[in-house]
């Protein structure tokens, strides 16, 4: 899907695809300046998975590199409920353990990782919210477009407060190989 999509958009002679296990890259140490783990990290087993992914991410990365990762908030008010849908199998794919911002910064720096950024992000109750577009979609198809923007706008506002690890979907972090 990922080369069909780079095609499709013109990049298919400048990007090389790899499929790998994070867990066991086939890349040489001190590698890459730059690593995005884009919620990947919270579709392992156990969190030991997570610690031998984010050792295997510093490995690659080089002196002075930056990671970006981001993974499900647990401490997200609707983690319960988030974690009930999981239960009844009612996800589409597998969603394993996760982290609060305390505990992902506190395993980065385990690792060797020195963070320099944090934050929490998508405020919405995604479900409530889907459910919620999805209806306003059927009524009409455009004529919410902005109300909606606007609804979204003002969760977006709540990365701002101080509850914002309370209601972020997911958490954010910046970190450097020293």
């Amino acid at each position: 899907m990922a080369r069909k999509n780079l095609s499709q958009n013109g990049y298919n002679s400048r990007i090389e695809n790899i499929n790998c296990d994070v867990r066991h890259l086939p890349f040489k140490s001190n590698h890459f300046d730059l690593i995005v783990s884009d919620s990947t990290l919270d579709h392992f087993g156990d969190r030991r998975e997570i610690a031998v992914s984010l050792s295997e991410l510093y490995r690659v990365l080089a002196p002075g590199g930056t990671l970006i990762v981001t993974m499900d908030n647990k401490a997200n008010i609707t983690e319960p409920l988030f974690r009930l849908w999981i239960k009844l199998c009612l996800s589409p794919f597998f969603i394993g353990d996760t982290y609060n911002i305390k505990q992902l910064k506190t395993e980065l720096a385990r690792t060797g990782f020195l963070v320099v950024g944090e934050t929490a992000i998508i405020h919405n109750p995604r479900y409530f919210t889907k459910v919620f577009i999805k209806i306003l979609r059927w009524i009409h198809r455009n004529r919410f477009e902005r109300f909606i923007g606007r609804i979204l706008d003002q969760f977006d506002g709540l990365e701002t407060k101080r509850t914002r690890y309370l209601t972020a979907q997911f958490i954010a972090v910046k970190a450097k190989k020293p």
